[in-house]
C-alpha cells in the first residue's frame, strides 16, 4: 500500500490507487487499504456518482491502472472521439500498448470503478476478512533470529476471531516494514523512510482499532 507526500493529503486517492496496482491475490493489503478508505469516510454514497468521494475513486483507479500521464491525457480530453493510448494485459500475463477512443477507455473505468465500489461496499456490510494468503510474511521469517511464536491450540477447521486475524496480518506486514528500514545502503531499502513512516502510522491505526496495547504497536528504529 504505497503512499508519498504528494498524495498523502488525498487518501481516496492513494489507497484505491495502491489496490488498482496491486497484488491482486494478497488479500491482506487489500484489506489494509480498504480500512484506510474507511477511516478517511469512504461509504456506498460517497462513492457512488456526484458522491463526495466518486472522483477521487476514478482518478485513484485510473492511476492504479494506467499511470499518472494517461490519467492526466483522460482527465482533460473533452471529445470522446479523441484516441488515447493505454496498456492492457494480453494472455500471457504481460502488458501491451492498444489504442482507442476516449469513450472506450470511459467505458473500461466504469466497469472497474462499479467493480471497486462493490467489493469495498461488500467489506463493509459483512466485515469479512480473508485469511492471508500463503507465503504470507511471518515475524520469525522476516528476521531468523526472532524465537518462532507458539501457535495457540485450535479445534480443526476453526477459524481465528476476526480481530485476531486482522492483528496477525497487519502486524506480519509492519514487520516486513521494520526489517526493511533497518536495512542497510540506499540499494538495501525498498522504501523510503518517509513512506515507511507513513505506513506505519496508518497499520497501527489499524491494530488500535482492533485492541492491540500500544505497547505492541510497531515502532520504527531510530534513524
Amino acid at each position: 500500500m504505497p503512499t508519498t507526500k504528494k498524495t498523502s493529503n488525498r487518501p481516496i486517492v492513494s489507497f484505491v490507487s495502491a489496490i488498482e496496482a496491486g497484488d491482486k491475490k494478497n488479500l491482506a493489503a487489500r484489506f489494509v487499504a480498504f480500512a484506510g478508505l474507511k477511516e478517511a469516510g469512504a461509504t456506498l454514497e460517497s462513492l457512488s456518482v456526484n458522491g463526495a468521494h466518486f472522483a477521487d475513486l476514478k482518478e485513484g483507479l485510473v492511476i492504479g491502472w494506467q499511470g499518472a500521464a494517461f490519467w492526466a491525457k483522460f482527465d482533460t480530453t473533452k471529445e470522446g472521439k479523441a484516441i488515447l493510448s493505454g496498456k492492457v494485459m494480453d494472455r500471457f500475463g504481460g502488458f501491451e500498448v492498444v489504442s482507442k477512443a476516449k469513450n472506450d477507455w470511459a467505458t473500461d473505468v466504469s466497469g472497474k470503478v462499479g467493480k471497486m465500489r462493490k467489493a469495498y461496499t461488500d467489506w463493509l456490510a459483512k466485515g469479512a476478512v480473508p485469511d492471508a494468503p500463503n507465503g504470507a510474511e511471518d515475524p520469525a521469517v522476516l528476521d531468523p533470529a526472532a524465537p518462532a511464536p507458539a501457535p495457540a491450540p485450535r479445534a480443526p477447521n476453526a477459524k481465528k476471531a476476526l480481530r485476531d486475524r486482522i492483528a496477525d496480518d497487519v502486524t506480519a506486514m509492519g514487520n516486513a516494514i521494520l526489517l526493511d528500514a533497518k536495512a542497510k545502503g540506499d540499494k538495501g531499502r525498498q522504501l523510503e523512510a518517509d513512506d515507511a513512516g507513513e505506513l506505519v502510522v496508518a497499520f497501527n491505526r489499524v491494530l488500535e482499532l482492533v485492541g492491540v496495547k500500544k505497547d505492541k504497536l510497531l515502532k520504527l528504529p531510530a534513524a
